[in-house]
């Protein structure tokens, strides 16, 4: 696996937790917030009618009072009230969500069918001049029915502060849950911005460092240490392999100059000892020819003698051609292996600037969770706004029960349950804000984390770069050297050249040494031009000599 493969495979997996964790806290939220709702849009408007037929009730039974009291009017109030309050039961009726909703409404709405009944036959008692029955009936039957609607009303508000108490306490729990969430989310965040930092510093900074440091001993012509260590099979391990793979090339290289130019030294020396010979005899054929009567038979001798030493330096020029060719390969093939190193370099920095790209793709994401807790925060908000609101109808439904009197205390428990459950969301949505405040803070930490891990790639990005230079520096003196053995190689092709034509010379004065006494003038001549092949041949051997001399100084800065 490449070390992008293995970053990208570390950011998706944490982008995949914090994802899951923002959903799973954003969907708890908003299932809260809508249970919450809907628990206050079903339970308000219950009490709200609950307490509406207190107030009916309360008025029905004054009426009836008043009627058996003889108060004008008072029969007239109890019908209006009854048609006000059968409207409130059918609204009551018509919001039961369940069952056991609907058989307590019922009870309440025959409590007071009951209670009609009775009252209605009373007042057409007393209409009918049956005070006495109807004070027996008031007494008996409706005064009674204010303690059964009031059981029906009082069970009925129990229920509705049930549903409201286990909404509350699913809302501790959701809160509770959603905190522990958070504090899970904040915690990978922090170890694995961690373990993100130990992973690109142990398999990127340190081997590049350390390849680092080995080009900048080799960029000195030091050979001498021992070889990387290979500790992956990624981009840094090949590169690490290559570049071991160089050294060892470069060794062989060098040692190999090394040979070839105490050769070439050897042969040069050699060669200008030829040299001097030859330049020695031809002075001394030259005499021989001024004095070609008294001394033939030593210029025959002599002859022969220059016929000789140019063969053997001839083989020795063919010698030096043939060194000087190796020498010129091993140059070529050291500079392509200078150049695959430099291009090995490119690559590296190429896939250090895609880390590099990929680290500041991590950072843009811890900074899209931190917004995404501000959102958190801001439904938090939203929810603490939501439990003021309903405090403050918890209160006014106390103020209202408070008017009541003896029948709003049911209506009052149900208000004061409702405050206690406003002011706990309240403290729950506190602690939700406090948490979602500690992620921020934690995702801040980590975004920090990933700044710092993004500097050290930066760096990582340079040192490559270093390397990349100082592979550029071996490759440029590399392509010097390179060209200073092709300069010898040029040089050698002249002296070889220059070989043959004194050998060439020779042999013909070899083949004229008995027909030298007739033609002494021309051999005088041929001799001269002899010397002045031997003269140019001498300068040749000492720029070889001198070239010989670059090249093993060349060689002398590597270290084996």
């Amino acid at each position: 696996m490449t070390i992008r493969q293995k970053f990208i495979a570390v950011v998706a997996v944490l982008n995949v937790l914090t994802i899951i964790a923002c959903a799973t806290i954003f969907w708890q939220l908003k299932n809260v917030e809508h249970q919450y709702d809907t628990t206050l849009n079903a339970s308000l408007p219950l009490l709200e009618a609950l307490r509406s037929l207190d107030e009916d009730f309360s008025l029905q039974m004054s009426a009836v009072q008043n009627v058996l009291l003889d108060v004008p009017g008072a029969e007239a109030n109890f019908t209006k009230v009854e048609a006000h309050k059968q409207q409130t039961l059918k609204d009551l009726q018509s919001k039961a969500d369940t069952e056991s909703g609907q058989a307590l409404i019922t009870a309440v709405i025959n409590a007071h069918a009951d209670f009609i009944k009775d009252g209605e036959a009373t007042i057409a008692m007393y209409n009918n001049k049956k005070t006495t029955e109807a004070l027996a009936t008031y007494v008996d039957k409706v005064a009674k029915h204010d303690t059964t609607i009031s059981e029906a009303t009082k069970e009925l508000s129990d229920a509705i502060s049930s549903s409201i108490t286990d909404v509350r306490k699913q809302a501790d729990d959701v809160a509770s849950q959603a905190g522990y969430v958070a504090l899970t989310i904040a915690v990978i965040s922090v170890i694995l911005g961690i373990l993100i930092g130990i992973f690109v510093t142990r398999i990127i900074v340190n081997p590049i460092r350390a390849l680092q440091q080995e080009v900048s001993i080799v960029a000195t012509g030091d050979l001498r240490s021992q070889d990387l260590p290979i500790a992956s099979k990624d981009e840094v391990g090949q590169l690490t392999a290559s570049f071991n793979q160089m050294k060892h090339m470069l060794i062989t290289l060098t040692t190999s100059l090394a040979d070839n130019a105490n050769h070439l030294s050897a042969t040069a020396a050699q060669l200008s000892a030829s040299t001097t010979e030859v330049a020695d005899t031809s002075e001394r054929v030259s005499s021989a020819t001024r004095a070609v009567t008294d001394n033939m038979i030593g210029t025959s001798q002599a002859a022969n003698d220059s016929s000789v030493a140019m063969d053997e330096t001839a083989q020795a020029v063919q010698r030096i051609a043939e060194s000087t060719q190796l020498l010129q390969q091993s140059a070529t093939d050291t500079a392509a292996i200078a150049h695959l190193g430099g291009t090995t370099i490119r690559s590296a920095a190429e896939q250090m600037t895609t880390i590099h790209s990929s680290t500041q793709s991590m950072t843009a994401m811890i900074e899209r969770l931190i917004e995404q807790s501000e959102q958190i925060e801001k439904i938090t908000a939203v929810i603490a706004d939501i439990t003021d609101q309903t405090n403050l109808l918890a209160l006014n439904a106390a103020i209202e029960a408070a008017r009541a009197g003896e029948h709003g205390k049911g209506f009052a428990v149900v208000a004061d349950e409702v405050r206690k459950l406003a002011e706990q969301s309240n403290a729950s949505a506190s602690q939700i804000s406090a948490l979602t405040t500690d992620i921020q803070v934690e995702t801040r930490n980590a975004g920090k984390a990933m700044h710092a891990n993004l500097t050290t790639v930066e760096q990582g990005v340079t040192i490559i770069n270093d390397a990349g230079s100082a592979f550029m520096d071996i490759t440029s003196a590399i392509d010097a050297m390179q060209n200073q053995v092709e300069d010898i190689s040029a040089v050698t092709e002249e002296i070889s050249a220059a070989a043959e034509e004194v050998a060439a010379s020779v042999n013909e004065i070899a083949t004229n040494a008995s027909n030298l006494a007739e033609g002494s003038s021309a051999s005088l001549e041929m001799i001269e031009g002899q010397n002045a092949s031997l003269q140019e041949m001498q300068q040749v051997a000492a720029q070889l000599s001198d070239r010989s001399v670059e090249l093993q100084q060349s060689v002398a800065q590597f270290k084996n």
